[in-house]
């Protein structure tokens, strides 16, 4: 029988809940799902326990509806995009000497295509950051969220896969991008008929 759909609760303050790749085609829900998630962070949470820093380098409109959120920064010029994970890799380092806990989430749209439009100097430099982030961010109240059109091993290998312990996948079209977005095969994302339709695990289950 067809499995039934269920709430996932994605709770930041749980220890298994550290980063999140989000992929899925044009079609599959992508959007939607992140607007839903964010905002939901906002209506539950007060600007002064969560900050959003949201990186659009692709200038979608789909996402000015989270800039009237007082929880989000957003930016999108490739520069501003870079300056904006280094100043959570400084806050990264800052929150080591200074423990503070505010949850700071960083979110990064078409995560493949910001990184292949970069200058080499700048892409190793943007992905030492992100490497490091997701090392031991989530112990000092840092998470990140990469979104994603078309999952690949350069994308997931650029990260520890282990630091990627919540991953929502939705219509891709292939059976290996479904293997690479969820971290294990035979779970069909690539069967999904989109809209909305996504498989979730958070914390590895």
């Amino acid at each position: 029988s067809t499995p039934q759909p269920q709430p996932a609760l994605i709770d930041y303050n749980r220890r298994t809940v550290a980063h999140s790749l989000t992929a899925g085609a044009t079609g599959s829900g992508k959007s939607v799902l992140i607007i839903g998630k964010l905002a939901s962070l906002a209506h539950s949470t007060s600007p002064a326990d969560s900050l959003i820093i949201f990186s659009d380098p692709k200038f979608d409109p789909d996402w000015k509806v989270l800039a009237d959120l007082p929880h989000v920064v957003m930016v999108s010029e490739p520069a501003d995009c870079v300056a904006a994970i280094a100043s959570v890799k400084a806050e990264l380092e800052r929150r080591k000497r200074c423990p503070d806990k505010r949850k700071l989430i960083l979110v990064i749209d078409e995560y493949a295509d910001f990184l292949g439009d970069l200058p080499k100097d700048t892409l190793a430099t943007v992905e030492s950051h992100i490497r490091s982030i997701t090392s031991v961010g989530r112990s000092l109240g840092i998470h990140v969220d990469l979104i994603t059109q078309k999952p690949t091993i350069e994308i997931v290998d650029s990260i520890a896969k282990g630091n990627l312990t919540t991953r929502c996948g939705g219509m891709v079209m292939t059976s290996k991008e479904s293997e690479i977005a969820m971290g294990a095969g035979g779970i069909g994302c690539e069967t999904l008929p989109g809209q909305g339709s996504f498989y979730v695990t958070i914390g590895g289950g």
